[in-house]
């Protein structure tokens, strides 16, 4: 009997660790439909049991992480500000919000975020190429390097503000979390107040003392004259009026100028050149001013 009843055992054990086989196979590429059919009353019996309930399990959060990033991903396109991540290469993650694609444009797979808005805007694919070594580097704070990161971005005619936020696993920076968000009415609302108060200084000067604010506006008139006419002047003399300038116009309140005299003397440290109508990336395309000296006639 033991000679007749050993080889049945054999052939017995042999199928049910093939079809253990079998059913491990379909489930490591992740068919998890697979089933183990063994309904046996012994330990494969058991370990049937148990694969084929793991399985199920398995099945079960995967649909359910299915519909949560379903959901996720509808709550993401819903809100108007892009989201998204950037690794230390500046590669942008799939995971994003569809606010991303309507706003710019829909990245490609594996795009960086420098290339990604080089066709918007190239000082600030440029300027966030050369930063964003130095964030990851973290030789300085992180907050602080960040802070040299463009914040604006100008596309479809429309002024966009980039916020990062540093993503840490177990203590190390490893990705950034970007932020996109469209401020265009903001932008405009700031420059009308900032007109609103440049008129009232005007006008509380003028009251005061009309004389002097007609020399101050002769005065004003001949230097941007000579600087529009004078651009490849000796660099010494254009800092020099251009300081003036911007003086001038801090004491009578015209803030926009002044301000747009600090962005031409930072672009001028920058470069030690300055052409007429140039856009000026001073400050880093942070600033988003026109840095062309006739703009100081505004």
């Amino acid at each position: 009997m033991s000679v007749t009843i050993t080889p049945l055992i054999g052939a017995t054990i042999a199928k049910q660790v093939r079809a253990t086989l079998g059913a491990l196979e379909q489930v490591a590429p992740g068919e998890l439909t697979a089933r183990l059919n063994i309904d046996t009353r012994d330990e494969y019996g058991s370990i049937a049991g148990s694969l084929n309930t793991a399985i199920q399990a398995a099945s079960n959060t995967l649909d359910a992480l299915a519909v949560r990033n379903r959901d996720a991903k509808m709550q993401l396109d819903a809100v108007e500000q892009g989201f998204f991540t950037i690794d230390r290469r500046g590669v942008m993650s799939d995971e994003r919000s569809g606010a991303v694609d309507r706003m710019l444009v829909t990245p490609q797979a594996g795009q960086t975020l420098f290339d990604f808005v080089r066709p918007f805007d190239s000082r600030v694919a440029d300027w966030l190429e050369l930063r964003l070594d130095e964030v990851f580097a973290e030789i300085m704070p992180v907050e602080v390097t960040i802070d040299q990161l463009p914040s604006r971005l100008t596309a479809n005619g429309r002024t966009i503000e980039i916020k990062y936020t540093p993503v840490r696993i177990e203590g190390e920076l490893r990705k950034l979390a970007v932020v996109l968000s469209v401020i265009t009415a903001v932008v405009e609302q700031d420059r009308l107040e900032s007109e609103q108060r440049e008129m009232m200084a005007l006008v509380q000067r003028i009251v005061q003392d009309k004389s002097g604010f007609l020399e101050f506006f002769s005065e004003m008139e001949e230097i941007v004259e000579a600087l529009r006419n004078h651009v490849n002047e000796d660099l010494t003399e254009t800092k020099r009026r251009i300081h003036t300038l911007k003086g001038n116009a801090g004491i009578y309140g015209l803030e926009r100028v002044a301000a747009g005299c600090h962005d031409i003397e930072d672009h001028l440290a920058e470069t030690g050149e300055i052409t007429a109508g140039q856009r000026c990336s001073a400050g880093g395309p942070r600033c988003g001013a026109t840095c062309a000296v006739s703009s100081a006639n505004a």
